[in-house]
């Protein structure tokens, strides 16, 4: 037998010139009173052909909700065949009101119940230009719900509760959960979708998608999340999904965060010297690779020397106190002008780059000496002598790589051209570890 899908669904508010999908479950924001173009992309599943079919939208999902707009093929689909078919609606959408396709197979005309049911929530977000009339304007009547938090959520982790406010040491690739309640007060629709998501710093570290029951219904969803990173943490509410026309309902904050088993900034700004090129052994504050965290202080087991960088040195200051945290990267070169510039401090692996290009005044080319004849008399070359031209700028790029946060090696260079620069890293027993850059 056939078994027909609804896969995707769309509506259009200019008679179809351009589309809008329609999410599963999700919210869409289609203006009240307008009676948009809808599309149903459906699919046979099953083994057989389907000779005949019908599509419908409701309003509502179950049986005796008012069918609102159909049509029908009589094209054959054969197995895994795909169909478009539109329609358009007969009254006006409402504000605050559930819908859902439908499909049937053999017949022309809706019939309940369906072979397939795809369900979605519209809420208008423009409100429409009332017709005037003599009689007064009626008052507004007000939003009927909305979604929120029952009560502040809270962090459980290894049987420990922990409210807003607190600070909470995690285990690195140990997973905590946030347990939430919501509460929906929508009263013209029994079910609603959500998505409760934890952000450490603005970037999402867990989320779940779930429906609800509505009419004063108070529903828990716990997140199970596993930290990538430590920082501020808070909770987001959305109406519908995030990525797909959600809207953020409310926002509760903050935790802190603290990832233990990688180091924690130091209270303290940091300065962290390239050591010149001339240079042949470590010195103090002369490190290319940080692995201690405890306060200010630099691993000085470990150090580097720059080859062929034609005498640039540099420094990098870090000041992970400011807020945000920066790191300001100093080049210079004796005779030059230094070149400094900050950039925002990242836990990330990044790139910090600083063009230099040196001032000064070029040493002009010295005019070739003529050549003189065997017989004595000075004969000037015929070869033009050259006019001498500015020497070009000389760009240096002193960079930082942070694999991660204050642990493993942080790598400057300097690179100046031909030849490539090469770093030697220096071991605990001074065995130099080469690295083409």
């Amino acid at each position: 037998p056939s078994d027909l899908k609804i896969k995707k669904t769309y509506y259009s508010l200019n008679g179809g010139s351009t589309w809008t999908e329609i999410y599963e479950g999700s919210t869409v924001h289609i203006p009240e009173g307008s009676k948009p173009r809808f599309k149903v992309h459906i699919r046979n599943e099953g083994s057989g052909t389907s000779y005949r079919r019908c599509v419908w939208l409701k309003e509502d999902y179950n049986c005796v909700a008012t069918n609102i707009g159909a049509a029908a093929s009589d094209t054959e689909l054969d197995y895994w065949d795909t169909e478009d078919i539109e329609f358009d609606v007969s009254v006006g959408m409402k504000s605050y009101q559930s819908y859902s396709f439908h499909v049937k197979d053999g017949q022309y005309i809706p019939g309940c119940p369906s072979d397939d049911e795809f369900d979605f929530y519209n809420i208008s977000l423009t409100t429409p230009t009332p017709t005037p009339t003599p009689t007064p304007t009626p008052t507004p009547t007000p939003t009927p719900g909305t979604v929120k938090f029952d009560e502040d959520p809270y962090i459980t982790y290894k049987g420990t509760q922990y409210n807003l406010g607190d600070t909470i040491n995690v285990k690195e690739g140990d997973t905590f959960r946030l347990n939430t309640k919501v509460r929906c007060t929508y009263t013209r629709v029994d079910r609603i979708a959500v998505t409760v998501r934890l952000l450490i710093d603005s970037e999402e570290v867990c989320r779940k998608f779930q429906s609800i029951e509505c009419k004063d219904h108070v529903t828990e969803i716990p997140v199970d999340c596993t930290p990538t990173k430590s920082g501020t943490a808070k909770a987001e509410l959305w109406l519908g999904d995030p990525d797909r026309q959600g809207k953020l309902m409310e926002t509760k904050s903050p935790w802190t965060i603290n990832i233990e088993g990688t180091p924690t900034p130091p209270p303290k700004a940091v300065r962290v010297h390239v050591i010149d090129a001339n240079t042949t052994n470590p010195v103090e504050g002369a490190n290319c690779c940080i692995s201690s965290t405890d306060n200010d202080n630099i691993d000085r087991d470990h150090g580097c020397k720059l080859t062929d960088a034609d005498g640039y040195t540099g420094w990098f200051d870090f000041n992970l106190v400011a807020t945000p945290a920066t790191v300001t990267i100093t080049v210079t070169k004796e005779g030059y002008a230094e070149k400094t510039e900050s950039r925002p401090y990242s836990a990330r692996q990044t790139t910090y780059t600083v063009p230099i290009t040196p001032s000064g005044t070029p040493t002009p080319t010295p005019t070739p000496t003529p050549t003189p004849t065997p017989t004595g008399t000075p004969t000037p070359s015929l070869t033009p002598t050259p006019t001498p031209s500015p020497t070009p700028g000389i760009k240096a790029y002193l960079e930082c790589l942070f694999p991660r946060i204050f642990t493993g090696d942080l790598t400057p260079r300097i690179t100046t051209g031909d030849p490539i620069p090469r770093i030697t890293c220096l071991n605990r027993v001074g065995i130099p570890k080469y690295r083409e850059v």
